[in-house]
């Protein structure tokens, strides 16, 4: 149990620097959204998805890692599970460990909303834009009957096939 124990805890150490790593990349994506040079976004967008298949496959490894913990049968122990069933004087640097990853999943898990705020935003102009464009924005006018109706914008761009 002492050598699949520490096998474990080289997982999560892993883990822990796929997440820094992460986070380093979601950092740099808010810049480059913000700063708006988003050709730099593609390369940093496949880094981030590297990253995380990488962060799911140690993940994947560590829980079968912590299934052979606990009898055949029986469900595998969650990360404060694994603290219960681990020796006294490891226990605390495993909690802690842990407490980091997770204080860590959380500010990525922040980071990546207000990225995926930040693009959304700029798609909704984008495409605010393009209907301005088209002539897509209808605008309010009214019948000679005074019933309200709406009646296409002026065009600036022309739709040829």
């Amino acid at each position: 149990m002492d050598s699949l124990l520490h096998e474990i805890q080289e997982h999560l150490a892993r883990e822990h620097i796929l997440f820094r790593k992460l986070l380093e990349v979601v950092e740099k994506e808010r810049d480059i959204l913000l700063g708006g040079d988003h050709f730099r976004l593609v390369a940093n967008t496949e880094r981030k998805v590297e990253l995380c298949q990488e962060l799911a496959q140690v993940q994947k490894e560590r829980r079968g890692l912590m299934a052979g913990l606990v009898p055949q049968g029986d469900e595998a122990p969650d990360l404060d599970g694994l603290i219960k069933l681990a020796p006294r004087e490891k226990k605390s640097g495993l909690k802690e460990r842990i407490r980091d990853m997770r204080r860590l999943a959380r500010r990525l898990e922040k980071l990546n909303q207000g990225n995926r705020g930040f693009l959304e935003d700029a798609l909704d102009t984008v495409d605010h834009l393009m209907s301005i464009l088209a002539g897509g924005q209808r605008q309010a006018a009214y019948r000679a009957g005074g019933r309200q109706e709406t009646v296409p914008g002026p065009r600036l761009l022309a739709r040829e096939v």
